[in-house]
């Protein structure tokens, strides 16, 4: 036991999350997205994470800033609406949720009817791949990129398209 406890106190990589540590660490989220300006979840994630209560208003604004601009389709519509619908669909199917499967919107978030039920490693490596090819998440065109990953997949997927 006393190895790898000395293991972890050696990792330099590794910090001891000190009250003082944690607030630098906010402190420094502070200022990044006051320079960034970039709505996102995580200040309010790391906050959560970190017990810290209540999570400040500059974070909770950010998170729900990230709410209205960018998780929504292109006419506005909140993906979760999207993301119903195909919960709906897969249960008027007769496909009941899966443990370590989730659907992939390939044909974008304007078509809910348009899906891919997919285990969520290959989930992952498809938008690992769109990553790498610099193609938006919630372009409507990504069949044509994924359609070989989908087809060399061994496990069971669903395509409804």
């Amino acid at each position: 036991m006393a190895k790898i406890h000395e293991k972890f106190i050696t990792k330099k990589h590794r910090v001891e999350l000190t009250p003082e540590y944690i607030a630098a660490e906010l402190e420094k989220r502070h200022q990044q997205y006051l320079e960034d300006n970039k709505p996102t979840r995580a200040y309010r994630t790391f906050c959560r994470r970190q017990g810290i209560h209540p999570v400040p208003a500059w974070a909770q604004e950010a998170a729900k800033r990230y709410k209205e601009e960018i998780d929504v389709t292109e006419d506005g519509t909140p993906k979760k609406t999207v993301r119903r619908k195909t919960r709906r669909l897969l249960k008027k199917f007769g496909i009941n949720e899966i443990e370590g499967y989730e659907p992939h919107h390939c044909c974008g978030y304007d078509h809910p009817e348009k899906f891919v039920y997919i285990p969520v490693e290959l989930h992952h490596e498809i938008h690992k791949r769109l990553r790498a090819m610099k193609i938006k998440a919630a372009d409507p065109n990504q069949w044509p990129y994924i359609v070989d990953l989908i087809n060399n997949c061994d496990k069971y997927t669903y395509i409804h398209i």
